[in-house]
């Protein structure tokens, strides 16, 4: 079976920022194992999954053991926007500006 498989990564390592991983992804990479059925992984170990059918997709956050939460979208497309979003986010501050910081409970 010739499934799919799709490399990200490049020359500018993307910088993962969430509290949920707290780690540097430099890539990752998407395999469709089956109809409705793809993993996203790094080089250690699988990250999310997607699940479902036209209409219907799930996305399982697997990045902290035993504890994988769940976001539905309409399409796969919705589904890898969001799993980018989370792996590529960035937070820069040029050198000379400072940041913007607000209270914790507003978050």
């Amino acid at each position: 079976m010739n499934t799919p498989s799709i490399q990200a990564g490049g020359t500018a390592p993307a910088v993962v920022t969430s509290a949920l991983l707290g780690s540097v992804c430099p890539s990752f990479s998407v395999h469709q194992r089956n109809p409705g059925h793809w993993d996203i992984s790094d080089s250690r170990r699988r990250m999310f999954r997607i699940r479902g059918g036209p209409g219907k997709y799930c996305v399982l956050d697997e990045r902290i053991p035993h504890t994988s939460t769940q976001t539905n979208f309409k399409t796969v497309g919705a589904c890898m926007a969001f799993i980018c979003d989370e792996l590529m986010t960035e937070l820069i501050v040029a050198e000379g500006q400072r940041p913007t910081v607000i209270e914790s409970w507003n978050v």
